[in-house]
């Protein structure tokens, strides 16, 4: 593997990015984390079917969680922080449980598409080793917060919802072994 071409674009959610308006009323102590999260949010489809307000409540819940972590963080203090009634976030998720479960669910599936489409074509066991360390480190380097947030959050869901989680990483790591 060649690493002096290998070129990563860090990013987290200390940078400075651009606040989009639909975070306009988002309390400043928080507002450049979600920001940073809202435009990791806009990378894919996979969030494609939620509402600016859901997405706004999603990228606050994920700029809280990461500073605090999930159990310390109360829906309030998310509703509080997106400048809505505490009763908002629930016309778009089911619970802060559902919230953290779509924020786990969303990082571990970017990095699934990364992998699998680094060693779909690597040849030899060696390249496809070296293509998949080289998307996993690529994707916690280029995402940290979100790769930090999905590491260090997904052990407080239950029941189904950990159970998915638990099965998606595991299938992740047999695909050293496929």
């Amino acid at each position: 593997m060649d690493t002096g071409s290998l070129a990563i674009s860090l990013r987290t959610a200390t940078s400075v990015v651009a606040v989009p308006p639909e975070l306009a009323q988002v309390t400043p102590d928080v507002r450049s984390d979600a920001a940073w999260f809202w435009w990791v949010f806009l990378e894919t489809d996979d969030l494609a079917e939620l509402t600016p307000a859901a997405r706004r409540m999603l990228a606050v819940a994920a700029a809280l969680f990461l500073r605090r972590g999930a159990v310390a963080t109360s829906v309030r203090d998310v509703a509080r922080a997106a400048g809505v009634s505490a009763g908002a976030l629930y016309n778009h998720f089911e619970s802060k449980e559902d919230v953290l479960f779509r924020l786990v669910r969303f990082g571990n599936d970017r990095l699934v598409r990364s992998l699998d489409a680094a060693i779909l074509d690597a040849g030899t066991p060696r390249k496809r080793l070296a293509a998949f360390v080289t998307s996993w480190v690529t994707g916690h380097l280029g995402h940290q917060s979100l790769a930090q947030l999905v590491r260090r959050e997904y052990i407080h869901l239950t029941g189904d919802r950990l159970a998915q989680v638990v099965a998606q990483r595991r299938a992740v790591r047999d695909r050293l072994v496929a």
